[in-house]
């Protein structure tokens, strides 16, 4: 028997059902996975690299294009994006500073209360 699995459309922070559903019938699953994000993983192309750090710094002083995960860019977890996020960036890639905060290496929630989110599809 063929079995299907319907994941939310568009994902967004927090956790989700999940339904299965075959020829016979359907469960479903509240609560099953969670969408998180990588601290300091800024431009969302899956890898924290010397263009998170740039894409940071671009934002705040070109006028570039905003993070689409505002919790990623705000690497030092204050609640706010500033310069010390894109250069914690740099020195944790470059001169082996501290790793930014959680959720980091791998995807998780902030745990951190501020007015920052990801409001965007990831």
């Amino acid at each position: 028997t063929e079995l299907r699995a319907v994941t939310p459309e568009s994902p967004r922070l927090g956790a989700y059902s999940l339904r299965l559903e075959n020829e016979h019938g359907s469960a479903e699953f509240p609560d099953a996975f969670e969408y998180g994000f990588i601290r300091g993983e800024a431009n969302s192309d899956n890898e924290l690299d010397l263009s998170d750090g740039v894409f940071i710094l671009a934002f705040l002083f070109l006028g570039e294009e905003g993070p689409r995960c505002e919790d990623a860019a705000d690497v030092t977890d204050d609640g706010t994006i500033d310069i010390s996020d894109g250069v914690r960036v740099l020195w944790y890639l470059f001169i082996g500073a501290a790793p930014p905060p959680s959720p980091f290496p791998d995807p998780g929630q902030d745990l951190t209360e501020d007015n920052l989110g990801c409001l965007e599809e990831l």
